[in-house]
């Protein structure tokens, strides 16, 4: 769990120096800093990101312009420094870390200048209290653990951030944007792309103990098979590179093509008097779309119910189950495993008595066979407990195979192949209706074809037959792709029953089996996230939505979420958000600005909630877009302390100053800032602080959401109840 402490900056653009500590109070853990519009929120916003990214996380510059620059400066050189002190908490300890970063600007000619740069990681000396210097690797791998870029913008989140995760701002939606940071988001903080590569990666170290195990046997038969696998291996990283690339530019093509379709589309719209048969495709292509998305995600649920489903082996061994179930049930019965002797004989020993009463001391024989017997008992009770081991497992494989814990695997099997075979005769129907649709629409088109529809219909028609090529070559790939993964099965286990009695190989055999049990497990793991976390993560944000818009299942909005999409030419699977009006999909391009906000929110608080989220949530400005019921309810999500452990909130004065919404700031915030920029509200401040060089730059004071003083006193404060005045205080 991370904790921010305290952010300083100094000459960063608009703040010669700053200095702002955050609350860390689990009972108070909000942060509020409010000012005006152009104050130097969203500086502050980018002093964070700079310090932890360097200049990645700053917003794209201009040639003349640099966001870190002080405003007030010439051309002359300055120095630029933020430090951001923050704590790392576990279950056992914690440490505290310093993150400096400095860099040089100046400017030649109307032109910025950015070098030196140096960043540096201190930690705190538990002895002394000291700050100690940590090196690069450190600062690579804290990066990577708790502020990996890739989240960047799901942990400093602002207005324009935020709508993209429902596909960008009113009336330029792109769903392959929501997509993309829907999928990002969800991969990263679920941490799938992790689990991918161990599983992976364990795949490659246990074909690698199997080569090692082949090559050290002395067999040449073994020698030979190793050599193979390590062909195979070669083969695979060869193949596996090509399918990357082939995707890439599958990617490349698809958004090209979708980017021309619709142009085209517009078109024929303006070339097509029949709107009613324009309508019918829609409509058709729409139904055509759902269906192989269904069919997208069966093929899916019945890939992973073939290739991770535990019951599949289980089934497959069911006649092995029985016979060892046959062998040890008995044994089980007559108290042979585990051996019940070992605790009955000790005890005949200690009383001096036989079972039937007779003392030891008259018969010493009977002593010395129960003594034999306790020895014999002991010797086999290793192999015993072993044997009743194997009968449990036996008993847990069987009830799998026949699905006494759950649906037996065949019959699972046997849905999805029905259901395919449905889907697959109801898609050649809607794809039949639509060759009909569209050869009419052709008709009404060729009437009114111009130069520029024929060049764009070409154009189209050239991108489909790439995006068809590249598409059977993903195909095709994918398919060499798994003969090879066969093959290396089949090689690896050859290798693995050749060795299966030599000694000296004992020792790589078991580090490859460890190896495919991890394996199997995390795939499972993996299997199990992308299904039930995803599920959890879609409720938990439709309850959000619902509770922050007041939605019900008879408004516009009847429900939201999470679902998953299946990627075309791909294994893994996209996610998207979506929403429902009734049972019908509403489209998300048509949201309103407020619903597109609220919906990103709700997506972004479902994931911290759901993901049990460790890192601080800054957000800049992400309370703007709503008012009213909306504004305070979202307030209160944002500030309950339940699904983000430490919000640092940036918000306009008037954002905050509802009586409802001022109430629960003031009881949620340990700390409380206030920007003022002179230069930025014309007259409207009463007086300069003292401290400024000139109005252009920006002063920090303490007073709360409803106080001012006589830095940030502005001329409307005085006689508005709401605000009260606080004794004169210095800049921080």
């Amino acid at each position: 769990m991370i904790r921010f402490h305290s952010l300083t900056v100094q000459n960063f653009a608009l703040y010669p120096e700053a200095h702002i500590k955050f609350s860390t109070d689990p009972a108070r853990p909000l942060t509020v800093i409010r000012g005006e519009n152009e104050c130097g929120k969203t500086t502050l916003m980018r002093a964070f990101l700079w310090v932890l990214y360097g200049e990645q996380g700053l917003p794209e510059m201009k040639e003349v312009l640099h966001p870190i620059r002080p405003v007030w400066s010439d051309d002359q050189p300055v120095q630029t420094t933020v430090e951001l002190l923050f704590e790392v908490r576990s279950n056992r300890n914690a440490a505290n870390y310093k993150l400096v970063r400095h860099a040089t600007t100046s400017s030649t000619g109307g032109r910025v200048k950015y070098y030196r740069e140096e960043v540096k990681l201190y930690f705190r000396n538990i002895s002394d209290g000291s700050w100690d210097s940590a090196d690069s690797q450190s600062l690579a791998l804290l990066m990577r653990r708790y502020f990996r870029p890739e989240l960047r913008d799901f942990f400093f989140i602002d207005a324009d951030k935020a709508v993209q995760f429902v596909g960008g701002p009113e009336g330029a939606h792109d769903d392959s944007v929501m997509r993309s940071m829907t999928t990002q988001s969800i991969n990263n903080l679920l941490g799938l792309d992790s689990l991918r590569g161990s599983v992976e990666r364990l795949s490659r170290r246990h074909n690698y103990h199997i080569q090692q195990a082949g090559q050290d046997s002395g067999n040449a038969q073994q020698e030979q098979l190793a050599a193979h696998l390590r062909e195979l291996e070669d083969k695979r990283d060869h193949a596996t590179k090509e399918l990357e690339a082939f995707q890439l530019q599958y990617a490349t093509v698809d958004k090209d093509l979708h980017e021309y379709e619709g142009k085209l589309k517009a078109d024929i719209a303006r070339l097509t008097a029949s709107t009613e048969i324009n309508r019918q495709v829609s409509d058709a292509q729409d139904r055509l779309s759902a269906l192989l998305e269904q069919r997208a995600s069966l093929i899916s649920s019945l890939s992973a119910c073939v290739d991770r489903d535990p019951r599949l082996s289980s089934f497959l061994m069911l006649r092995v189950i029985h016979a060892v179930f046959r062998r040890l049930q008995p044994m089980k019965r007559q108290g042979l495993i585990p051996p019940s002797e070992i605790t009955l004989l000790p005890r005949l020993l200690n009383d001096g008595k036989c079972v039937c009463g007779v003392s030891f001391a008259e018969h010493p024989e009977r002593k010395a066979f129960v003594e034999r017997r306790l020895a014999d008992s002991e010797n086999y009770q290793q192999s015993a407990q072993f044997l009743d081991n194997v009968l449990n497992c036996a008993q847990r494989l069987g009830n799998q195979a026949i699905g006494r814990s759950g649906g037996a695997w065949i019959e699972d099997v046997e849905d999805y192949r029905q259901n395919l075979g449905n889907l697959d005769q109801d898609i050649n129907n809607v794809r039949s209706e639509l060759d009909v649709l569209k050869e009419k629409q052709r008709d009404a088109a060729h009437a009114l074809e111009g130069a520029a529809y024929e060049e764009r219909d070409r154009h189209v028609q050239e991108l489909r037959g790439i995006h068809r090529q590249l598409g059977e070559r993903i195909a095709a790939k994918e398919k060499e792709l798994k003969d090879i993964n066969t093959s290396l099965r089949s090689a690896s286990e050859k290798i693995r029953t050749l060795l299966a009695g030599q000694r000296r190989s004992q020792d790589l055999r078991d580090r490859a089996e460890v190896c495919a049990d991890l394996e199997t497990l995390l795939s499972s793991a993996l299997y199990a996230i992308e299904s039930k976390q995803v599920e959890e993560l879609s409720n938990s944000m439709n309850r959000i939505f619902r509770d922050v818009i007041g939605a019900t299942e008879d408004s516009h909005f009847s429900k939201v979420g999470v679902r998953t999409r299946a990627r075309i030419a791909s294994s893994q699977n996209d996610y998207e958000l979506y929403a429902k009006d009734g049972k019908q999909d509403k489209p998300l391009g048509i949201a309103n600005g407020a619903s597109r906000r609220a919906l990103a929110v709700s997506f972004v608080l479902a994931l911290a909630e759901t993901t049990a989220s460790s890192v601080p949530f800054v957000a800049d400005s992400l309370l703007h877009a709503f008012s009213g019921g909306v504004l305070r309810r979202m307030v209160r999500y944002l500030v309950d302390g339940q699904r983000v452990g430490q919000p640092i909130i940036f918000g306009h004065t008037h954002d905050l100053m509802d009586d409802e919404i001022r109430q629960d700031l003031i009881e949620a915030a340990g700390r409380t800032y206030t920007v003022t920029n002179q230069s930025h509200v014309g007259v409207d401040v009463v007086r300069a602080a003292p401290s400024r060089i000139n109005g252009r730059q920006t002063v920090i004071c303490e007073c709360g959401i409803n106080e001012y003083c006589h830095i940030c006193e502005h001329v409307s404060y005085a006689t508005d109840p709401r605000f009260t005045s606080r004794p004169n205080s210095s800049p921080l």
